[in-house]
C-alpha cells in the first residue's frame, strides 16, 4: 500500500457551519483502488472511505469515536463530513455493512440509509443516494 499524500483540512466540507474539528486526510492507494482515511485532529474519530477510481460509488468502512466522546455529536460530524467529502469528489452513492442487531445499524437507518441485502447471517449492507 502507498500512501500518496496527507492534508489537513476544516472540518464541514462546503458548509456554512461551525466544525468542531480540523481533519486529517491520508490517502492510501492498495491495489484495489484507493481509500481515504479521515482523522480528527485529536484522534478520536476516524472515519475510512473507499473506491475503485471508475465507479460511482463509495465504501463507507471503519467509523469509530472513542467511548469517552459517544454521544457527544462527534459520530455524525465525522460522518457528515465524509459525505460531503464524498459529494464533492462527484459520487453518487455511499454503501457499508453492519450487524443486524447492533445499535449502529437503527443509526444508519435514521439518518437516511436503506437496507439492500444481506451479507450473511448476521450482517446486511446498507446505502444511501447523495445526489
Amino acid at each position: 500500500m502507498t500512501i500518496v499524500r496527507s492534508s489537513v483540512f476544516r472540518g464541514n466540507l462546503n458548509s456554512n457551519e461551525e466544525s468542531l474539528m480540523n481533519y486529517r486526510h491520508i490517502h492510501m492507494e492498495p491495489e484495489w483502488g484507493t481509500s481515504i482515511l479521515i482523522i480528527a485532529e485529536d484522534f478520536h474519530s476516524v472515519i475510512n472511505i473507499s473506491y475503485y477510481t471508475n465507479e460511482d460509488e463509495a465504501y463507507l468502512g471503519t467509523l469509530h469515536v472513542d467511548k469517552e466522546f459517544r454521544n457527544s455529536g462527534r459520530g455524525k460530524e465525522i460522518f457528515e463530513y465524509a459525505i460531503a467529502w464524498c459529494k464533492e469528489h462527484e459520487f453518487r452513492s455511499v454503501y457499508l455493512w453492519c450487524y443486524k442487531t447492533s445499535w449502529v445499524c437503527k443509526w444508519y437507518k435514521r439518518i437516511g440509509f436503506h437496507e439492500d441485502n444481506e451479507r450473511d447471517n448476521e450482517t446486511i449492507w446498507m446505502s444511501m443516494d447523495i445526489k
